[in-house]
């Protein structure tokens, strides 16, 4: 099994329909920080002491920061979603965690 915590809301002052300009502040509400901060808690406490490497948490949150509490405006098409160059990112970002996280579930165990 492998989870994400989400990407963080680029917030710059402008309408949530609008591509973002100048900096952006993670604004997440806490329905964000409370998922992710509940898949590293289910990870943590409820995963079986004998098979530790079966799930995996793949961080989309902190790739999308740039500096601390800062997502990166490029990235985002408005403040929830990402753009093409975000959906890139994060594209990288899982294919990181799939292929070389030390705690990758054993079925990519063969992935290159």
């Amino acid at each position: 099994v492998v989870l994400a915590k989400i990407i963080p809301q680029c917030l710059d002052g402008n309408d949530s329909t609008s591509p973002p300009t100048g900096t952006c502040t993670a604004g997440s509400p806490p329905d964000v920080n409370t998922f992710n901060a509940n898949v590293v808690s289910m990870v943590n406490g409820l995963l079986p002491a004998e098979k530790p490497a079966e799930i995996s948490i793949v961080d989309q949150y902190s790739a999308f920061l740039t500096a601390p509490n800062e997502p990166n405006p490029a990235w985002y098409g408005e403040r929830y979603h990402p753009n093409a160059t975000g959906y890139s990112r994060m594209a990288d970002v899982w294919h990181t965690g799939l292929t070389t996280s030390a705690e990758r579930p054993s079925i990519l165990a063969k992935c290159p």
